[in-house]
């Protein structure tokens, strides 16, 4: 397990069970943020891409930042940044890389966005979400692309469950 953007300056990392069944320190983001989104990417070595967040201090605000931490070297290098800054988007597995889900931009809109992290550049998917979502939770349910916005939920919880799966909506 990998987690990021933890502590009070949002810039530790620590993994588990890489040597043995505890969490160890690893090295600190480079840009430290904290609503980030990470995706594992696992060619030609398996790294850990961190998308987006939010800054803290003087540059405070949605980033378009994106490093990655090589799992062996225990090292963060630069990589392309998204096509615009991103908080609170999600990152999820699919078919041997990553695809990231929504988020809140820049202006404080939410994002309507699926983009693809493949060959260490951003791409951004021809089907977009129907409606914008901020933190939206996702799962991968047979090979098809899923995602569930609590947010658009919220209200409809009591809804008959043909109504709740009306929101989930396929990519």
């Amino acid at each position: 397990m990998f987690v990021a953007g933890l502590g009070e300056s949002y810039s530790k990392v620590f993994l588990f069970g890489k040597f043995d069944p505890n969490w160890e320190a690893a090295a600190v983001l480079p840009r430290a943020r904290h609503s980030l989104a990470c995706g594992v990417v696992s060619h030609p070595a398996t790294e850990v891409v961190a998308a987006g967040g939010m800054l803290l201090g003087d540059d405070g605000g949605p980033t378009d930042a994106v490093d990655v931490y090589s799992v062996a070297q225990d090292s963060w290098r630069s990589a392309t940044p998204l096509p615009n800054a991103v908080t609170g988007a999600v990152a999820i597995p699919f078919r041997g890389r990553f695809v990231l889900i929504g988020g809140r931009g820049g202006s404080g809109q939410d994002l309507d966005s699926v983009l693809d992290y493949d060959a260490a550049e951003w791409k951004a998917r021809s089907r977009v979400l129907n409606r914008p979502v901020h933190a939206p939770g996702a799962i991968i349910l047979s090979e098809a692309m899923f995602k569930l916005s609590m947010k658009s939920l919220n209200s409809d919880l009591n809804a008959p469950t043909s109504t709740l799966l009306k929101n989930v909506l396929k990519c």
